[in-house]
This record gives structure tokens, sequence and C-alpha cells, in this order.
């Protein structure tokens, strides 16, 4: 039985090793044209670290070519030196193509989600607008074990994509706090999820696959939970399903806090967020298109 080794060290991230083999069914791509998911998602791997490094760099003035090289003397009042690389933030930093940002101030936006669970109040006058799950109770039934509570776009993406949410959590403070986000939605007994929860186990803080069964964990990397709290908070999730690539970013991209391969559906999805069975508010939802070059 395929589990988890869990680190002690609340810095280092758990490394999960190789997930259990998935079918790959897709209509386009058969198995023996996946690409080398790097050369699709470049921005959304090295182009942070690259970019926080480059930012900050500090370059010493331009030597004479005759001048023996010498290390870089900081003035004794400039402490910039000690000021670590900033971040960077989700929010400031687009994935792609932007193809889709939800509206959901007038009835024609709010036509383009479909919502299950009965939990969901749509906004009045909040600017920007939010879709709330203000109820824990459900009354949605799905054919196997997973989340009670979807907020889905009815028109399918296509990959490679990126999906953006801005995320408060409402619910009181437990071990399975958690918000869903939902890519390469088929139907409620095929799709995948991203779980964040407050404390990782086999059930939490993972990347679901839900293949007319219960959901099972697919991750090959995680971290020992997601830190909830009342504020908001960004999230992406990226994926390529022709190589099957997942990446999951929380707030910053310095690293993802999630990875997973899955080629078990097709090209194309549905997309969305949600909870298992917790309360949460939603905003600034975004879709971004990422070209086969990985160019932005």
């Amino acid at each position: 039985m395929w589990l988890p080794q869990y680190s002690a060290n609340k810095r280092t991230r758990i490394d999960f090793g190789n997930p259990p083999s998935v079918a790959f069914r897709s209509a386009k791509a058969p198995h023996s044209s996946r690409r080398d998911c790097f050369s699709v998602f470049p921005q959304l791997t090295t182009f942070a670290l690259f970019g926080a490094a480059m930012i900050t760099a500090r370059l010493p003035a331009q030597q004479s070519a005759q001048e023996p090289a010498s290390p870089a003397v900081l003035p004794a009042d400039d402490v910039t030196a000690d000021i670590p690389a900033a971040p960077l933030q989700i929010a400031d930093h687009p994935a792609g193509e932007l193809v889709l940002e939800a509206d959901w101030n007038d009835r024609a936006g709010r036509e383009n989600w479909e919502l299950t669970g009965g939990g969901w109040d749509w906004p009045t006058t909040i600017d920007p607008p939010r879709l709330s799950l203000a109820r824990n109770a459900s009354d949605y039934q799905p054919p196997f074990r997973s989340p009670l509570h979807l907020a889905l776009l009815r028109q399918p993406v296509e990959g490679p994509f990126a999906i953006d949410v801005e995320v408060r959590s409402t619910q009181a403070d437990y071990d399975h706090r958690d918000v869903c986000l939902f890519f390469s939605y088929q139907d409620p007994s095929r799709f995948c999820y991203v779980h964040l929860g407050k404390r990782t186990d086999e059930h939490a803080n993972q990347v679901f696959l839900v293949n007319e069964s219960d959901r099972v964990a697919i991750s090959t990397r995680t971290t020992e939970g997601t830190p909830w709290d009342d504020g908001w908070h960004w999230i992406r999730v990226a994926h390529d399903p022709a190589c099957g690539q997942v990446q999951v970013w929380f707030d910053v991209l310095d690293q993802p806090v999630m990875e997973a391969v899955d080629l078990t559906f097709g090209p194309a999805g549905r997309v969305g967020f949600g909870s298992f069975d917790d309360t949460a508010d939603f905003r600034k939802f975004r879709v971004w298109r990422i070209d086969d070059s990985g160019s932005r």
C-alpha cells in the first residue's frame, strides 16, 4: 500500500515518493507523444526563483580590464545586504494569457457557473464581488467519497492552463480545515482536485483523483499543512494534461506547495473551487492559457 513518508522537520517539504500509476486516456495525444512539462511551465517553476534573484541582485561598479577583480564591499550604512529577496506574489505575476476573469456582479456572469451543495450565496454590493460558501450542510450526495461543495465553470478548459483564486477560509480552526480547487472535471464520478487542508494526512492537504471510486491521493510532494487563518490568500494550480504535471502554489511563487502527475483524463475538463465540507469566501477567479513554448 502506498503511504507518504512524513518529515519531522517543519521546514522540510515531504516527499511522497512515486504515486500509484494511473491509466492515460487522451482523445488527442497518445502515450508516446507526452512532452517534457518543464518546457511548458518554465515561468511557473524556474522563473519565480530566477526572477527573485535578479530583482535583488547588486552589481558592483564596472572595473577596467587592467584592474584585478576584488570582492564587493558594501558601505557600513548599507543594510540592504541583510534583506532577503522578496517572495514573488501570485497576484502580481500572470501565469500566461488571461482567458477568463470571473464576473459575478450580473446575471450573465453568474450563469457561467454551476453551484453544487446548496451552501452558496452570491454577492450583493461587495467590491470586488465574492462568492461565499456560507453553510457547511450540503444537499449533494456524490456517487463516491469526494467534496460536497463545488462551484464549477460551465465551459471546459483545455490545457495547459493555470487557475488562480483569492480565498478566505471562514471555518473555525481544526486539523482538516480546507479549501478545494477542481480541475479535469468530467462528471461527478471522474475528476481531480487539490485539497488544501490545515494538517496533512492521507485524506488532507493533497492532490486527489476521483475515478469511479472514492478519492485517492496522488501527490508526489506536499507540505505538513496549509497555514489557514482569517485572512485572504491566493492559490494557483497549473496543469498540463499532455504530460500530467500538476503544481500548486499558496500566496507566493518561490516553490510549489504540492506536486502530482495525472494522465487519467483527456486534454479538456471543467475547473472550479469549493470545499469538502467547510465554509469560505472566494473572489478574483482567473483562468490562464499557457502555450506550448511556455512563453507569456
